[in-house]
């Protein structure tokens, strides 16, 4: 689907710099709007090799991927299992039979066809169906001349500043010939044969058979996902897009980031979020009451600084897996503030009571957060939701300046060489637990927030769309 959709984004996109160059174009010329179109097409094959990093899309001749889940199930079929190593060949060996672009019907008709467009991999499965089976080992698929046919209706609007609009998307699809290899269907080698050859024919009729209905389907579910893409950008823009001016999607969620990173000072009123660069609570009553742990008391002027103070050294968005890798790298988070606390500890059968009050610093440096976020688009809703979150932690020091805890002399300052020892200990030492429990309770509390955010609003940056100038944020005045 990631594939038929960069097709026909690109064919959209080549329609729109057509239109530009060819200002002047009637019918008389629409030959050389074709040859245009057709000569980034041939382009984007040739590219294919090195991938899209401007749209975050990883190399496609061939296509690589290393593991994905799967997870069908209707209500006469369940199929669970993985796929690792798969690689998708014949993505850029395509013949370009037709391409007719006409200006006065606003439309391009197109054909394509692919030679062999073949998939490898390595399997494991667990199939029920009114019975159970679990089958593993290689597999290989082709679809042989298969011919793409169909054409792109759009709109550009009256005025050069008017929104670029995907109206239709035809797509007719007929495979020639599919090749079914798959291992160990059955552990008879005449009988895994005879079932390879149902897949082929299964696979065959299903396409063949059914073009009205699959071009009906990609219309439905492409050319919303298609103007959800393009938001309200102009000719103008998409050429932008294009030619390279405009941002990659990596960089614009950097920008976005480093636009965060300058409005936390401010904090961001629309959310309800206060100032957070530095975060301050003039006073807390703190209550706390576990089996492990009892804690009564307040903090006072307390101020958390450093969140704004950051790097990013990594950021890839990756549109064919759907997935972000990011890297930040944190000098000095840090804590300042007053106490008064009474604390009640239990571990291993031994109960610690502590009082304490007084000022109090502790400090996180060289502080590193990375992983991976997947994510998927809604076809049809346009909207935004994180299959999984990994956030990975790793502390380089740890500072701890706790006065009072057991008094102001040697045994204070040891104990609080323990707790810093400790608390790089509990985050260096314990990756995978955090990671977990981090997923577990930002995963569903992020997808919440997400439920009102469509891929325009994250393309635009989630600047709301008003496209207004924004405000620059100056700091307010601290007393403490």
């Amino acid at each position: 689907m990631k594939s038929l959709t960069l097709i026909a984004l690109t064919l959209a996109l080549g329609v729109c710099q057509a239109a530009i160059i060819e200002t002047e174009t009637l019918a008389g010329n629409d030959r050389s709007v074709s040859s245009i179109i057709t000569d980034k097409l041939e382009a984007m094959k040739v590219q294919m090799a090195d991938g899209f990093p401007r749209f975050g899309i990883p190399p496609m001749a061939p296509l690589k991927v290393s593991h994905r889940d799967l997870n069908y199930e209707t209500g006469e079929m369940r199929i669970m299992g993985q796929v690792d190593d798969v690689v998708i060949n014949g993505l850029n060996e395509f013949e370009i039979r037709v391409m007719d672009y006409s200006a006065i019907l606003s439309r391009i008709k197109y054909e394509f066809n692919f030679a062999s467009l073949n998939l490898t991999t390595q399997y494991e499965a667990d199939v029920g169906a009114g019975y159970h089976m679990e089958r593993k080992g290689g597999a290989f698929m082709a679809l042989e001349d298969l011919n793409i046919a169909g054409f792109i209706k759009y709109s550009t609007g009256l005025l050069p500043s008017s929104s670029f609009r995907v109206k239709q998307i035809d797509v007719r699809v007929k495979v020639g010939k599919v090749v079914s290899k798959i291992e160990n269907l059955s552990k008879y080698r005449i009988f895994n044969r005879k079932l390879n050859e149902v897949i082929e024919e299964f696979i065959s009729l299903t396409i063949n058979d059914n073009t009205e209905l699959l071009a009906s389907w990609i219309d439905s579910a492409v050319t919303p996902m298609c103007n959800d893409l393009i938001g309200d950008r102009s000719l103008k823009d998409l050429i932008a897009l294009i030619t390279g001016e405009s941002q990659s999607i990596s960089s614009t969620v950097v920008d976005v980031i480093e636009g965060m990173k300058e409005q936390m000072p401010c904090g961001f009123p629309a959310a309800g979020i206060p100032p957070i660069a530095p975060l301050r609570i003039n006073h807390k009553d703190i209550d706390i009451n576990t089996d492990g742990l009892k804690m009564k008391g307040s903090i006072d002027h307390f101020r958390l600084n450093g969140l704004n103070d950051f790097d990013i050294t990594e950021m890839k968005v990756n549109a064919i897996t759907s997935k972000v890798t990011y890297k930040f790298s944190f000098r000095d988070v840090n804590v300042d503030t007053t106490y008064n606390l009474e604390m009640m500890l239990k571990k291993f059968g031994f109960t610690i009571n502590m009082v304490g009050a007084g000022h109090a610093k502790f400090a996180l440096k060289d502080m590193v957060i990375w992983g991976t976020m997947r994510y998927s688009l809604g076809m049809l809703s346009g909207k935004l939701k994180l299959k999984s979150l990994e956030v990975r932690t790793h502390l380089g020091e740890v500072d701890s300046e706790i006065e009072g805890m057991l008094g102001d002399g040697g045994i204070n300052e040891k104990m609080n060489e323990y707790l810093a020892e400790a608390v790089e200990m509990a985050i260096n030492e314990n990756e995978d637990l955090i990671a977990d429990t981090i997923e577990s309770v930002a995963l569903p509390v992020v997808n919440h927030a997400l439920e009102d955010v469509s891929i325009t609003d994250m393309i635009n940056g989630g600047d709301g769309g008003d496209g207004g100038e924004k405000e620059v944020c100056i700091p307010p005045e601290l007393e403490w």
